[in-house]
């Protein structure tokens, strides 16, 4: 699900159209297909949707299959005569089989594909130049010199797109480090060959004062902590020798997933230089690993799937002073509830979790044990799945498979309800005494037809 000028936007599948484009505002009667790409039933499969400015005009590049040219690079302004094919980047009905869209500015962008236009340039890095939603011109920017391919990928900008970063395959040296200086460099330039004797495949890419850090493989101590200052030669600097892997910034600190090969693979944090940087916490015992992952900061925290052998894999968070903690133990015992697209909403995190009795669920917390329910039991026989987790005007998007009408995968949305004034309650209501234990009692002058009772996960207790 992708939110552009007011919408979501989405692929999706029907019988008649196949896998097709559409278009939401939120409501049934605003949702449609925006644009039968490939006329039938085959469908177009668009993928990669990109919101960026083209000059003045919003518009949403994407990669999608007409059926006669292959997967090629496409853009919309969000209207049916404005879904247009943008660049035919390999000629013929092959496609160019575009891999990443990595937005620059409101002039330029630069894409991955196997690229042949003027030349078979191979599996490369190409640059398109926008010009006000219309036409565009398309440079590509050679590695590997012929039809040989390079295969960029994990492509990183630093700030507004003064310079690049990729790995890529270079002629002779394995998969290395380039950079790019935004327009004024015309092919990208190999950094340094980090791992003499093989690839060193760079990744996890992330900016932090002023410096870049990465993971990358230096052929001696494994897939290590590295850094760089953009722009600077020479300044390429290896931090420290524990494999790492996804990073966030909290707290002024990087924050990632590393094993140093006695504690598993565990969270841990610097602050860019090799003595402050530490694990944080064994989460998991001995050499076993706590597999932190889905870093999301909410409410001053840092939040994180991780496992731990007595809890299962489950919700945790860093807090402020720089300890773990466990959210909630939403399966109880050792067993796995494995949260995971989270996402902030109207000021509680949402995410998909197994509580071990309703399958793979909408939940969401406010911060505390107690505050962390399942939001709704979509699919009462099994698992809903929800995935895509989006929000949009003041509503939580997402798809899910129910088991009642609608059934099957399908668009959902849920409004937080105090955000709605639209059902409160105008009577008056006194419940007594609190806290409640074996009975309890209702004054009001309204006649009470009938009462449910509810506990925290929203499951009917009495009725």
């Amino acid at each position: 699900l992708t939110v552009f000028n007011g919408n979501i936007y989405f692929a999706a599948t029907t019988s008649a159209s196949g896998m097709e484009l559409w278009q939401t505002n939120g409501t049934t009667a605003g949702t449609i297909l925006l644009k039968d790409i490939n006329p039938g039933v085959n469908g177009s499969a668009p993928e990669l949707l990109t919101p960026m400015l083209d000059g003045t005009i919003d518009v949403l590049h994407f990669v999608a299959d007409n059926g006669a040219l292959g997967r090629e690079l496409w853009l919309s302004d969000g209207t049916t005569s404005g879904t247009l094919l943008l660049q035919d980047l390999h000629s013929g009905p092959q496609g160019s089989n575009i891999s990443e869209i990595i937005d620059i500015t409101s002039n330029f962008e630069y894409i991955i594909g196997d690229i042949n236009t003027t030349a078979d340039f191979g599996v490369e890095i190409g640059t398109i130049i926008r010009g006000n939603g219309g036409g565009s011109l398309f440079i590509a920017n050679e590695i590997n010199v012929g039809t040989l391919d390079s295969n960029p990928e994990h492509v990183f900008k630093v700030g507004s797109g003064e310079f690049i970063y990729l790995a890529a395959q270079s002629p002779t040296l394995g998969i290395e480090l380039y950079q790019k200086a935004n327009l004024s460099q015309a092919f990208p330039s190999m950094v340094s060959d980090i791992n003499p004797t093989g690839d060193s495949n760079p990744n996890h890419f992330i900016t932090f004062n002023g410096k870049v850090y990465f993971s990358a493989d230096d052929g001696t101590n494994g897939v290590v902590l590295f850094e760089i200052v953009p722009g600077v030669a020479n300044s390429l600097a290896l931090i420290e020798t524990i494999e790492t892997g996804e990073k966030i910034i909290f707290n002024n600190k990087i924050y990632f997933a590393a094993n140093d090969a006695t504690n598993g693979v565990e969270l841990w944090e610097s602050d860019g230089t090799t003595s402050g940087t530490q694990i944080v916490l064994n989460l998991n015992a001995g050499s076993a690993s706590s597999f932190p992952t889905d870093f999301t900061l909410y409410n001053n925290r840092l939040y994180f799937t991780a496992t731990n052998a007595a809890l299962g894999t489950e919700l945790f968070y860093v807090n402020g002073a720089g300890n773990i903690i466990n959210a909630a133990n939403i399966n109880p015992g050792a067993g796995n509830s494995n949260p995971s697209e989270l996402i902030e909403y109207n000021g509680k995190l949402y995410f998909t979790a197994d509580d071990g009795t309703n399958g793979v669920e909408l939940w969401e917390t406010a911060g505390t044990a107690l505050s962390t329910v399942m939001t709704a039991n979509i699919n009462t026989a099994g698992s809903s799945n929800p995935s895509g987790l989006t929000v949009l005007n003041d509503e939580l998007f997402f798809s899910a498979f129910g088991n009642s009408s609608p059934s099957g995968v399908e668009l959902w949305k849920y409004k937080d309800p105090t955000l709605s004034t639209e059902e409160f309650l105008t009577t008056h209501l006194e419940i007594y005494p609190n806290p409640i234990t074996n009975t309890f009692h209702i004054k009001t002058q309204e006649l009470i037809n009938q009462v449910s009772i509810y506990d925290l996960q929203g499951k009917l207790v009495k009725h």
